[in-house]
């Protein structure tokens, strides 16, 4: 997935285990620590583990786009397919905050797969 800067998905949790590795550019990786959310600074040829049920997050801080490879275990392919964005190849990535429509799309689907945020 290409991440443009200021974007990123906020803490949360869900069953499946997921495994990123940053295949270009920099992000920060957030994880739930003993005196709460800690963010973790990840570039190029950094892999992360996440097993299921534990609080994760990221976000792109930089001024370039950031490319992270994603696998997953079985589970999460109908949310992405029911939230993601299609990109042509070479075309301009979506600018600006999700639409309202959108964001109420993705609620729909994390319920779907038991997907809860962090409230702190």
């Amino acid at each position: 997935m290409t991440v443009p800067p200021g974007a990123g998905i906020p803490l949360h949790h869900h069953a499946m285990q997921e495994t990123f590795w940053v295949v270009d550019g920099t992000a920060e990786f957030a994880r739930v620590g003993a005196n709460g959310p800690e963010w973790v600074p990840i570039s190029a040829g950094d892999t992360v583990h996440v097993p299921g049920w534990a609080f994760h997050g990221f976000r792109n801080g930089s001024n370039s786009n950031t490319r992270i490879l994603l696998t997953c275990a079985a589970g999460l392919e109908s949310f992405f397919r029911g939230t993601g964005l299609p990109v042509a190849a070479g075309a301009e990535l979506p600018s600006g905050p999700p639409s309202s429509e959108h964001i109420a799309q993705i609620t729909r689907e994390e319920l779907k797969i038991s997907c809860f945020h962090y409230a702190g």
